[in-house]
C-alpha cells in the first residue's frame, strides 16, 4: 500500500471512530432526557387527580351533604316538636 492510500485510510476509520463516538454521546443524552422527562410525567400522574374521577367524588360529596342535611333538617324538626310539647305539658 502506498502512504497516501494508508493516510486516507487512516483518516476514514478515525473520522468513522469521531462520528459513532458523537452519536452515541447523542444517543445517551436523549435518553437521559427521555427518562427525566418520563420521571415528571410519572410524578404529574401520581400526584394529581384526573377530571371525571373528581368530578365523580364531588357528587358522591355533594349527595352525601344533601342526605345530612335532610337528617339534620328532619332531626331538628323533631326536636322542635318534643320541646313544643314538653312546653305544652307545663
Amino acid at each position: 500500500m502506498d502512504a497516501d492510500l494508508k493516510w486516507l485510510l487512516g483518516l476514514a476509520v478515525t473520522f468513522c471512530i469521531t462520528l459513532l463516538g458523537v452519536f452515541r454521546r447523542l444517543s445517551d443524552k436523549i435518553t437521559l432526557g427521555d427518562a427525566e422527562l418520563h420521571s415528571r410525567i410519572n410524578d404529574v400522574k401520581e400526584k394529581y387527580a384526573r377530571r371525571d374521577d373528581l368530578a365523580s367524588h364531588m357528587a358522591r360529596i355533594e349527595t352525601q351533604l344533601r342526605a345530612l342535611q335532610a337528617e339534620s333538617k328532619s332531626q331538628n324538626t323533631e326536636i322542635l316538636r318534643l320541646l313544643a310539647e314538653i312546653r305544652m305539658r307545663e
